[in-house]
């Protein structure tokens, strides 16, 4: 199973719409498009709701894992059975979530610190503030990079992918197959936080 980690609005919502694209599934029970994603966020609302019943907000202290939600979330894959999953909160679980899922390969996207945290400041409309928003990415970042320095993974960039979908494809495609065709590949427009 697929594993996408990243902080929020660093571009896993366009990397998830890459793979769905190159033949990924993501399952059912998907959270619907908003103002603030109008393609989609590729995220399972339960599982979404778990990974926040484990103290998932937008604070910087390390969640602790909860043995009762984590049986639920194996359940829950188990049953839906999706080629991947992808919610940021997971970047802070994944020793957790290496545990319930076998065989894990892990896509870790990161996109310019600058352009993240506006975007995310924006987002959150401003309540957490740049700094916090700094502190977590950064936390969210090292987690997602040291707990998964053993696993299969590859990394990308939201920069690359905006660039250059096939090349980045074509790196995920080195680890585990993807169905790679012709496609028109992510609209630059949807990049809101680009500083100017």
């Amino acid at each position: 199973m697929i594993v996408v980690l990243g902080f929020f609005r660093s571009g896993t919502s366009a990397l998830c719409r890459m793979l769905d694209y190159c033949g990924v599934d993501f399952g059912k029970g998907l959270i619907p498009p908003s103002k603030y994603n109008t393609l989609g966020y590729y995220e399972n609302h339960l599982i979404n709701e778990l990974n926040q019943a484990m103290g998932h907000g937008f604070h910087v202290e390390r969640p602790v894992p909860r043995p009762d939600v984590l049986s639920t979330v194996k359940s829950l894959l188990d049953i839906r059975n999706p080629q991947a999953i992808k919610d940021p909160r997971i970047c802070r679980l994944v020793p957790s979530y290496v545990e319930i899922i076998e065989d894990p390969v892990f896509i870790l996207i990161e996109r310019d610190e600058d352009a993240c945290v506006k975007s995310f400041d924006n987002f959150t409309l401003n309540y957490y503030g740049m700094a916090h928003a700094r502190a977590l990415r950064a936390q969210y970042q090292e987690m997602a990079w040291t707990d998964t320095q053993d696993k299969k993974r590859v990394c990308v960039t939201y920069e690359d992918l905006l660039k250059d979908w096939r090349q980045v494809a074509q790196k995920i495609n080195e680890i585990t197959p993807l169905n790679i065709g012709e496609w028109g590949g992510i609209d630059r427009k949807m990049n809101h936080a680009v500083l100017r």
